[in-house]
């Protein structure tokens, strides 16, 4: 039997035990658990930590108990980093993205075009690279990542302007990115202009024409009903957008020995659960989207390339002055072994 297959076998029985486990025993362990995002049957922060609380709940036969507060209720991702950092909550689930400003190497995971598929992805961020760089961020910010998720797998562009097929359709056009400045770089290095923002704004700028387009993963971009207002969409899947689930240090650290593996397995299910839904949806999603009216194209190899030469030595170059060398290096280094493991 697969490891895979195994690990199916035990969500099944986990999470058909679910109502019964928990009331085996009173709570000894409270964490507090936020997040941003609200919709339930779709959200890749919801899934994740739906899982993960009924996963650790299980685990723990009850006494760990996790209060979910869903939908930016305590606040917006950079206030869950802090309030984690400090112990205000215990855990949340954020973007990665978010996480490069308390802790920089992390941005190697958003170098341009570096993940073909989403399986090389995965075997990325579960390498031992990924293992190394994990425990010297839990070291230098007290953040310990416990689930290694997804925000709707690639970002990709769309526009409301015309439709784009290579770099050379970039120019001039107007996209909302988010407050980081590897993004900001990534698309001005394509010849656009690069806006930004929070994502409860872009809607609203998108409607009025203050930016012309937006890159987020299909599944964001129907939560937060871009389609309404954006008329073409190029897969160039210029980033794979991880989020992670992260657990203030100390109160891990703290717990003991069986309740902390029951955490940590917990994430690891969290994982699984997230990505593969997260993959039913995207098909999903594209059909919806097209059913709205979204000229949606998929470029072609050689365009990809023509993408990624305009971008990524940029962002490695830059990202030589931000992060120690040997973070680019090794996860180069990991992505092309899982090439070489999963391609044919």
């Amino acid at each position: 039997m697969t490891k895979i297959t195994m690990s199916c076998l035990i969500l099944m029985v986990l999470f058909f035990l679910y109502p019964f486990a928990v009331l085996a025993n009173e709570a000894e362990h409270t964490i507090k658990f936020a997040y941003v995002e609200a919709a339930k049957d779709t959200s890749p922060e919801h899934i994740g930590a739906t899982a993960f609380k009924q996963a650790v709940e299980i685990l723990s036969n009850g006494k760990i108990e996790v209060v979910l507060y869903g939908g930016g209720i305590l606040g917006d991702t950079e206030s869950f980093i802090e309030q984690v950092q400090e112990g205000v909550i215990q855990m949340a689930h954020v973007a990665g993205a978010k996480l490069s400003g308390f802790y920089p190497p992390i941005q190697v995971f958003s170098i341009p075009y570096m993940f073909k598929t989403h399986t090389i992805a995965y075997d990325v961020l579960d390498s031992e690279f990924a293992d190394n760089m994990f425990e010297d961020m839990a070291d230098k910010t007290g953040l310990r990542i416990v689930m290694r998720g997804e925000n709707g797998g690639f970002r990709s562009f769309t526009n409301s302007v015309r439709p784009i097929k290579n770099p050379g359709d970039m120019k001039g056009l107007k996209f909302r990115v988010m407050n980081i400045p590897l993004l900001v770089k990534m698309t001005e290095a394509l010849g656009a202009s690069a806006t930004p923002m929070g994502i409860t704004e872009v809607y609203t700028s998108l409607q009025t024409g203050l930016i012309d387009g937006q890159e987020n993963a299909p599944l964001i971009t129907r939560i937060w009903g871009f389609q309404e207002v954006q008329n073409y969409y190029i897969l160039d899947k210029h980033l794979y957008s991880t989020t992670f689930q992260v657990i203030n240090e100390d109160f891990f650290q703290n717990l003991p020995h069986d309740m902390k593996n029951a955490v940590l397995e917990a994430g690891r299910i969290a994982t699984i659960i997230e990505r593969g839904r997260v993959r039913e949806l995207e098909a999903s999603t594209l059909e919806f989207l097209k059913e709205k009216g979204m000229d949606i194209y998929s470029p072609t190899t050689e365009e990809l390339n023509e993408f990624k030469q305009k971008t990524q030595p940029v962002i490695i170059e830059w990202l030589k002055d931000q992060v120690d060398e040997r973070w680019i290096t090794n996860i180069l280094e990991a992505t092309k072994q899982a090439e070489n493991d999963l391609l044919f």
